[in-house]
Formats: structure tokens, sequence, C-alpha cells
């Protein structure tokens, strides 16, 4: 044990335990046994849930004329002929890459793979060969999948070139080219602690990490997610984030799993065709990331009818303005959650419905089951109640590890098996958690903190500003200012004179931006973050750019 800076007892990472009294008070937060896990592989689920329900819709997706469907039944059918075939390119059940956008083709060769006992490496449709040759030189891979049936062959064209640069033999096979065969029996051997994903995360520095997800980690991940929406069996999701990240195979696919929901697939997202997917699948929950509901919104024939079926929109994979929420919920007549996750540790807090207005739009809402929540000092030490401080979790619906070179998972034994990660936060006495920013984005001017959320929420405020992302840059005297950058509503301006004049109104001096980015998109990850590193290199010694 040791002493607080005011004197009084204090606990690390390695010292919490079971609640005991020194506890009471803390921001720590013991949701590991707070509801019971699902201890099944993800092709073990999906064979239960088609036994149980073979003709209620599992997919769903639009068509040139309308709307086509897939029966559970039909799923593991394809699925089986799926895992027959892959299950002959490696009897070791060595790992598969899944190279491809969004498609029936990529989740029936995910469920394939589950069925044969095979861990799922997913990759974005625009990784390039030399980021294919990377992860072939991080570990080995049965086979490559890519989504190449429109014919143009340009995924599996590079995949081959990637396995010649890597020296690699893994087969390249094109996904949906399964030939019929006889009913493949499911991998007896598998289990829930089995790997069942490779995530390589959306970091907005570096090169990606290869994160290990356990069957039980991303299926109870995905179970609680949607067991906190409300949805119920049966009913509809529509969710178009990519299917290679977390976002949309755990936080999407995984949840209409998990509860026998069915999922829209949506092969390219677009405003117009979100809109017409709404309007014709009549989803009942709704998952995308700011941007996406920003350009929703925009559509000029957008109406609160369109949206008559839906309870819950749910936004995530940044930070959410709280105008946003305000602008859907009033002009679509819904209620919009927030939800938080990373790769490495998916679906942690959500929002909910029942939740003050406050709440749902200035929070992160509540620790999902399954883990262990804490709030830390750079030193480890848990923090009192509404002290912001490092998020750290634990528990098994954490990634098992990084993947290191040989293909071996390293878990991360340092801190008593909790994960840091890099968020700062603070629990407030209701057990919400509220976003301060990421621990590397904290700005140190002068010696006070400075957190980025904080700014952007009241530089949002602005009526011409669309999005708002702010950053540290160096200063030789107070070590950093405070700099922003804006991307402007449709149809209008804004200037570095204007924005000075609102920041003067609405922050502290130490706060006010005193260097402007003036954009039209900003640069971002896979999963929609915004990459600050990237803005920060834009800023110029004159301190304002526009583009």
């Amino acid at each position: 044990m040791t002493k607080s800076h005011g004197g009084s007892p204090s606990l690390t990472l390695a010292e919490l335990g079971p609640d005991t009294e020194e506890q009471a008070g803390l921001s720590y937060l013991r949701l590991t046994d707070a509801a019971e896990l699902t201890r099944a592989t993800v092709g073990q689920t999906l064979l239960r849930v088609a036994s149980e329900r073979p003709d209620q819709p599992a997919l769903m997706w639009l068509t040139e004329t309308g709307v086509e469907e897939m029966t559970w039944a039909e799923l593991t059918t394809k699925a089986s002929a799926a895992a027959h075939e892959l299950s002959r390119l490696s009897p070791a059940r060595e790992r598969v890459v899944v190279l491809g956008g969004n498609s029936v083709d990529w989740i029936v060769a995910v469920y394939g793979a589950s069925l044969a006992g095979m861990p799922v490496v997913p990759l974005s449709p625009a990784t390039t060969v030399d980021e294919i040759t990377a992860v072939l030189g991080d570990f080995a891979v049965a086979g490559i999948l890519v989504g190449d049936r429109s014919g143009d062959g340009v995924l599996r064209d590079r995949a081959i070139r990637a396995c010649s640069a890597a020296g690699s033999e893994a087969q390249v096979r094109v996904m949906g080219d399964w030939p019929p065969g006889p009913r493949f029996a499911i991998c007896e051997s598998a289990r829930a602690d089995d790997e069942f994903l490779v995530q390589y995360t959306s970091g907005t520095t570096g090169r990606p990490k290869p994160a290990s997800l356990s069957h039980l980690a991303a299926l109870n991940a995905g179970r609680f997610f949607a067991e906190g929406t409300g949805t119920r069996a049966g009913e509809v999701w529509l969710n178009p984030l990519p299917l290679y990240h977390v976002g949309g195979l755990v936080s999407g696919l995984l949840s209409c799993l998990s509860i026998s929901a069915t999922y829209v697939v949506v092969e390219r997202f677009s405003a117009e065709v979100a809109l017409r997917a709404v309007r014709e699948t009549r989803p009942t929950f709704i998952g995308m990331v700011p941007t996406m509901l920003i350009d929703l919104l925009d559509q000029p024939d957008v109406a609160p009818n369109d949206f008559a079926s839906v309870r819950t929109v749910l936004g995530g994979a940044t930070d959410v303005d709280p105008a946003l929420v305000s602008d859907v919920e009033q002009r679509l007549g819904i209620r919009f959650n927030i939800a938080y996750g990373q790769s490495e540790a998916p679906c942690m807090t959500m929002t909910w419905s029942s939740d003050s207005a406050d709440v749902r739009t200035r929070s992160l809402g509540h620790p999902l089951p399954g883990r262990d929540y804490c709030l830390v000092d750079p030193d480890g030490v848990v923090l009192a109640v509404g002290q912001p401080g490092e998020l750290c979790v634990r528990g098994p619906l954490n990634m098992s590890g990084y993947v290191r070179a040989g293909g071996q998972v390293d878990p991360d034994t340092s801190g008593a098996g909790w994960r840091r990660t890099g968020d700062i936060c603070v629990l407030d006495d209701a057990g919400i958690l509220h976003m301060r920013g990421r621990s590397r984005d904290l700005i140190i001017r002068g010696g006070t903190n400075i957190y980025p959320a904080e700014v952007e929420q009241q530089l949002s405020a602005h009526p011409a500003v669309r999005e708002v992302a702010v950053f540290g840059v160096p200063d030789r005297r107070l070590g950093q200012k405070v700099a922003a950058a804006v991307i402007p509503v449709s149809g209008m301006t804004v200037d570095p004179a204007g924005l000075d004049t609102f920041a003067e109104e609405v922050l502290g001096p130490s706060k006010r931006p005193t260097a402007w980015l003036i954009l039209d998109e900003f640069p971002r990850t896979a999963s929609g973050k915004v990459r600050k590193h990237v803005l920060q290199q834009s800023i110029t010694p004159g301190g304002v750019e526009s583009a």
C-alpha cells in the first residue's frame, strides 16, 4: 500500500482485489462477475442459432431492385462448405487472412473459418502489397481469402504479389468460391478460449499491432453490447461499419449472432445507400460513426418517417459532439446513444436510452459487464471518484495479448492483468465514465493540463463548425500550445479571426487555440479516429492553414 498525495491510504493496480472497505470512494468498478459468460466458440454459436431459428433471416442486403435475405439455415450451409475447403488448407488450423470489404461472402468466410477452428485476420481492401507482406512476416497463415468476385482480380493479384515478396506458401482463394461438398463436422477440439480473431489495431500513430481476441472475448463483448441496446431476437440491425474492424465485426455481426438478430450487410457506405437501407430493411437499431451520421443528416430528403422503426441510433469510435446527439434526436425523433471500446478491449461502455440528456450527450456511459474498471495516476495509484486518470481494464473480454514474431501470443503480464487504455477519463458518483482525452493527446501548457475533449466540446458549439479536433503543438517557452483543426458546416465558412473571437467567449486564456487549420476533411484511421499527429505536422510557424 502507498500513500496518496494527501496522506490518506491509496491502492495500486496490483493491490486491487475483492471489494473491501479500503476501496470505497475509489474509481474502481468490479464487473467481471456481473453476468454469466457464454462459453462457446463463434462456430458453435452459429450452429445453435441455426438449429433454433433455421428460417429466420440472418442477413439482409440491398439489390438493385429490392432486398434479399439469407436464413440462418442457409448461412450455416454456406459456412459449412467454406469450412470444408478451409480445413483442407491447414489441418493444423493456422490463421487465415480475410482481405476485402463488407459482403455476404466475407461473412460466410469468417463463419466458415470459425467452424473449421481457424482464427481470422481481417484486412481492409485498401491494404497495400507492402502492408500484406508485413502481415505475412508477422506470423504464418494458411491462406488469404480475397473478396474479388467482381472479377477485376485486383485483390487476388495484390495477395499473390505479397506472398511472393514474403516467401509465404499461403494459398490465395476467392471468397465465395466454395464448391458444394459434404456438410462439415465442426472442429471438435475448438474451445471458447481459443483465438478467434487477430485484429490489427487502428492506432493513430505507428504501425498497427496484431491483437489476439478469443472466441469468448469477442462473442461476449458483442453479446453485452447487444443486450445494452435492448435489441431482441429477430430484430434488424443496420451497422455499416467495416467488418474488418471490431466496430463492424464484434459490435455488429457478432452482436447479432449472440442474440439471434438480423444483420444488414452494407457493402460500401454512402449516405444515399444508408438512407435507402433504413427505408427498405426497417431496422430497430442503427450503429454508425459520427461522420456517417453527419452525412446522413445532410441528405436533402431525410425525414422522421424514414426512421419510424428505429428505437436507437448509436455512435462511437471517436468523440461525439453533443450537438450531433441533439440534432439526431430532434430531427429524427429517436434516441442517440454513445458507445466506447478499443480493438484490444471492444465494447466497454454504453449510454442507455433511459439516461438523462446530459449523460447521453456528455459521457461514455455505463461500463458493461465482463471486465473490471479503474482509473489511475501516472504512478499506477488508483484515484478517487471524480478525479481524472487513465482508464485501465482487466478481465476475459480483453485481448489475450499481442501476436509477436513467430506467431505466439505474448500475454500482457504487466499491471497485474490490467490493460492501460491510454484514455483519460473521470468516473462519477453514479458509476458513469466521462472522457477527457487520450493520455498522449494531453496538452501541458506551462505546467497546466489541458484536455482536448473539453476544448473540442466548447468549440463545437460554434454554429459554422461541423467538426473540430484539438491537439498540442510545441512551444519553446510554454512547452506546448493549443491548436485546433476545424471542418466547416457544408455551405458555411469560418476564418481564424472569427474562431478566435468565439474562443475568447467560451474558453479560458490557457485553453484558447493559438493556431488553426481549416480543412474539408480530417485524416482518419479505418475506424474513424482522427490522426491528430498528421494534423500536428500540418501546423506551420505562421499558425494558420486552410485547405
